[in-house]
């Protein structure tokens, strides 16, 4: 039998009751179903949400709860979020961040833009930021359609112009605009070719891959990667950032995420911004054919949380497992086969891609403080942040991809 060092007491204890909340994105998810079960595998207890995405269940010392997000069965490649943590003391509650259901209604064009250049150049392409939408154009001829989603709380719309020749930049023009009427036109006298510096300093003879994000009134702009000095782009409102620092060595990842909560002057990373490195040794050990059982050493790279992030495929659909543990834990087993999850099995000699993190975030000294703030698994286009991300501050996480061989 595998062992959990994250388990509070044996299976044979007396069963508790706890309250979860299923979230998709920032709404309740009345489709999620929440399975209460031992470290082992056995099954507690399951149970639907409700309307508005909650469920009492009943649990027991040292068990895991896990939420499964159906997501989209129409789609195409439909993705299945399962999301497994400890459970909290009896009678506390415990909230899951899942994917945000996808949005398939048509956006709402409010108004349009014409971009009107007072000075021309020579250009065969033109990339149009809109914060809600990147646009590339061959020509600056046609209006093009404002949606909702790129006005945010100002009422006005920020973007961002880059012309290129053969694949370089040209020349870019920026700026606010007034919703006004709905009609906007954005006439800039002339193209800029330079950008404004921040300049970026490497201590302790770190040496990270860099990127960052941009943000004009909460929208993103000039997503890119930067070294020796991050481009503020003349025209461009930016009052925030987000900083990505990344120490690859093999499939050895230091990563650290940080968020700046205003116009960023100056970068700064050192050694103490990572992580230390882990070793891999994520192995698959599964007991019978229909259970995916895993096993690590543990490490102390001094995060809150371990979280084993594996995705497999089930015919068309993509499963993501998400299993967000004390630090100190050493195994994890798939909740218990019911008819939902039967489908989801990992398939015979099919191998998922794994990825073993430890995470810290700035708001969590220990797991406790993780289970209180919420686990959040909303991300489903990457490795989700598992802690809430900071307005000001920085998510370290140190990174062992895929399994070591038994």
């Amino acid at each position: 039998m595998l062992a959990c060092t994250a388990c509070r007491g044996s299976d044979e204890t007396s069963k508790q009751t706890i309250t979860v909340h299923a979230l998709a994105g920032a709404v309740g998810e009345p489709d999620a179903e929440v399975i209460s079960h031992t470290a082992t595998g056995q099954l507690i207890a399951e149970q639907l949400a409700d309307p508005v995405g909650d469920a009492t269940i009943e649990t027991a010392d040292g068990a895991l709860i896990s939420v499964i997000y159906p997501g989209d069965p129409s789609a195409d490649t439909a993705q299945v979020e399962v999301v497994t943590t400890l459970a909290p003391a009896a009678g506390s509650d415990l909230t899951i961040y899942g994917p945000p259901d996808p949005d398939t209604s048509p956006p709402i064009v409010i108004g349009s833009l014409e971009i009107q250049p007072m000075q021309s150049i020579t250009a065969d392409s033109y990339t149009v930021q809109l914060g809600c939408v990147t646009l590339t154009e061959t020509t600056l001829v046609d209006p093009i359609d404002i949606s909702g989603d790129c006005v945010n709380t100002d009422l006005d719309v920020d973007l961002l112009v880059q012309a290129t020749s053969a694949g370089a930049l040209a020349g870019y023009v920026a700026g606010r605009l007034p919703l006004g009427d709905g009609g906007l036109v954005f006439q800039p006298a002339a193209w800029s070719t330079t950008t404004g510096a921040v300049p970026i300093t490497l201590d302790d003879g770190v040496a990270p891959a860099l990127d960052w994000v941009l943000y004009s009134d909460g929208l993103p702009f000039a997503a890119q990667p930067i070294a020796g000095n991050g481009p503020i782009w003349t025209g461009l409102v930016v009052d925030a950032a987000e900083v990505h620092a990344a120490i690859a060595n093999g499939s050895i990842v230091q990563r650290t995420t940080r968020e700046i909560a205003s116009a960023p002057t100056t970068l700064e990373f050192g050694a103490a911004d990572f992580l230390p490195p882990i070793a891999p040794s994520l192995a698959l050990a599964s007991e019978t054919p229909s259970t995916l059982a895993l096993t690590w050493t543990a490490a102390s790279p001094g995060g809150s949380a371990v979280d084993a992030h594996l995705t497999w495929m089930v015919g068309t659909t993509a499963v993501v497992w998400d299993a967000v543990l004390p630090p100190d834990s050493t195994s994890v087993v798939f909740p218990p086969a019911d008819p939902t999850l039967a489908a989801l099995v990992l398939p015979p000699a099919a191998t998922p891609t794994a990825l073993l993190r430890y995470v810290d975030g700035p708001a969590a000294s220990s797991f406790d403080d993780v289970l209180a703030a919420g686990i959040y698994a909303d991300d489903a286009s990457a490795p989700p942040t598992v802690v809430p991300k900071p307005t000001d501050g920085q998510i370290r996480e140190s990174d062992a991809m895929g399994f070591i061989s038994q």
